[in-house]
């Protein structure tokens, strides 16, 4: 197994381990006390989420909730669900702390398309409506403050041409526009604010995405190499998109990695499990 995958599934572990033993040291009625006499919350951003194909993921949305609300209860969520994660989220509401923030939206029924094309859509929808996209699988530790002007990710990952795989991948695919200078950002959040979610942006976001689902890919001599591009097939696509069209980033985080508390924790849980589709 891959060290690196070793370590995720470790941190994710942990960090489950971590956020059921924080849940159970306060009673909610407490929670929201302690809540009440902290200082002033600032502003409430809308968020979304996506939960599709495997319920784990309904747990986690709940987890990453109740740590943002904590922090700060003016913040309101919009669940984009499936049939099963609805499910999940419809026995399990009792278990936000403040539900009324908290709608869940069946937007994709079956679900049987890879999770990438959903993510995608979940984040031009919501952006449409003002929503910021963040990871189910994350667990907050500070309030964030979003610049709402421009585009927004996760953190800055390496620039493409330091990855040897991405790099054939993007003189492959997409050589026309020089993506092989561009620079990969992590999509574990995501905010581009409504008035840039144009519809050539939207339709360049599907189209990239699309060609790194389908492709074969037979010009990589492991599978493991297809597979990792196939399950990164959103993230680098999105960031194709973006850069081609000439938005500038900023990111939420400076740096991040395993066990990395700043402002929000991923778990890693789609790498910790190789999650491809």
């Amino acid at each position: 197994m891959n060290p690196l995958t070793r370590l995720a599934k470790k941190t994710y572990r942990q960090a489950r381990a971590g956020a059921r033993r924080g849940a159970h040291l306060l009673h909610r009625k407490t929670r929201k006390f302690l809540r009440s006499i902290r200082a002033t919350h600032g502003a409430g951003y809308g968020f979304a989420l996506l939960c599709v194909k495997r319920e784990p993921y309904a747990i986690m949305a709940i987890e990453n909730i109740n740590s943002l609300h904590f922090l700060n209860p003016r913040h309101s969520f919009v669940i984009y669900a499936d049939d099963i994660c609805e499910s999940v989220l419809a026995e399990n509401m009792r278990r936000f702390d403040y539900p009324e923030k908290v709608r869940v939206v069946n937007a994709y029924g079956s679900a049987d398309k890879p999770w990438q094309r959903y993510k995608i859509e979940t984040i031009i929808d919501s952006s449409r409506k003002g929503l910021i996209f963040t990871d189910a699988d994350g667990i907050w530790h500070d309030d964030p403050k979003i610049g709402r002007e421009e585009v927004t990710l996760l953190v800055l990952a390496y620039p493409i041409r330091s990855n040897a795989i991405e790099t054939k991948v993007c003189e492959h695919l997409f050589s026309d526009i020089g993506a092989g200078a561009f620079d990969h950002y992590v999509t574990g959040f995501v905010s581009i604010p409504a008035k840039l979610m144009t519809d050539g942006l939207a339709d360049d976001m599907r189209k990239r995405t699309d060609a790194l689902l389908d492709d074969p890919f037979s010009f990589l001599e492991l599978e493991k190499d297809r597979e990792n591009i196939r399950r990164l097939s959103e993230e680098l696509g999105m960031n194709i998109a973006l850069q081609s069209n000439g938005l500038s980033i900023d990111t939420l985080k400076k740096s991040d990695g395993p066990k990395d508390r700043n402002i929000l924790q991923s778990l890693y849980y789609g790498c910790a499990n190789e999650i491809t589709s």
